[in-house]
């Protein structure tokens, strides 16, 4: 053990294959043999984080490396049937608000800048497109904000998962509406029918208005009646 600030004994050495292979298989078995052992609180960085010199170290040590087949099915099995916590789907999910995600060949997908918003607008189908261009122009509508907040929902009995709603619309008269875009055929699915009941039971506690545009609303530019003034 070195004190803190200096030399570790292993400084400078480096371990020939038979060495390695012997200190993984020790610690594989001890690890067996004490399932849970470095896991949560246990764990001896629990609570701690990398400096950005650590970080930026770690980036640079792992920049260009390929993963093997063979190492790739080792972190599947590793992760596989491994339940994710709450406050991690919550981050996952976070995560992906307003980032371009890739769709199937042949839905149009793009970007365009917003003076009403001042920020890049993305649409991921030729439907969002028309829809926060209309948003864009209409007078009534002072802002809009796509894809603004989560909304968590059950699914199935001891599953919960979280909702992205696709637009967050303000009016002149100070209403607000969420508006999620869907084709006709989708709306009746088993999973849309939990996020839309999930949407609107948050919708009913912090008044705002919740609606589903199909193409056919859409496309009639029958979006909404003039702000009341």
């Amino acid at each position: 053990m070195v004190a803190k600030g200096g030399i570790p004994w292993n400084k400078g050495r480096s371990w020939d294959d038979d060495t390695k292979r012997c200190i993984s298989e020790s610690n594989k078995k001890y690890a067996m043999e004490h399932p849970g052992i470095n896991s949560g609180e246990n764990n001896p960085f629990y609570g701690k984080k990398h400096s950005k010199k650590t970080r930026r170290r770690i980036s640079e040590a792992n920049s260009g490396r390929k993963i093997t087949e063979k190492h790739k099915r080792q972190i599947s099995k590793a992760l596989k049937g491994r339940p994710f916590t709450k406050e991690h789907k919550m981050r996952i999910a976070k995560s992906f608000i307003g980032r371009p995600i890739g769709r199937p060949i042949g839905l149009v997908r793009g970007k365009f800048w917003s003076e009403k918003n001042h920020t890049w607008i993305h649409f991921r189908s030729s439907y969002e497109n028309h829809v926060f261009s209309f948003l864009e122009k209409m007078q009534m509508v002072v802002k809009y904000e796509v894809e603004p907040f989560i909304i968590p929902y059950r699914y199935k009995y001891d599953n919960v998962k979280n909702y992205i709603p696709d637009v967050l619309i303000t009016y002149k008269d100070n209403s607000k509406e969420l508006v999620e875009i869907k084709p006709t055929n989708f709306v009746d699915e088993e999973i849309n029918d939990l996020k839309f009941k999930a949407a609107e039971r948050y919708c009913k506690k912090n008044d705002i208005k919740f609606s589903v545009w199909t193409e056919k609303f859409i496309f009639d530019h029958n979006m909404r009646s003039p702000a009341s003034i």
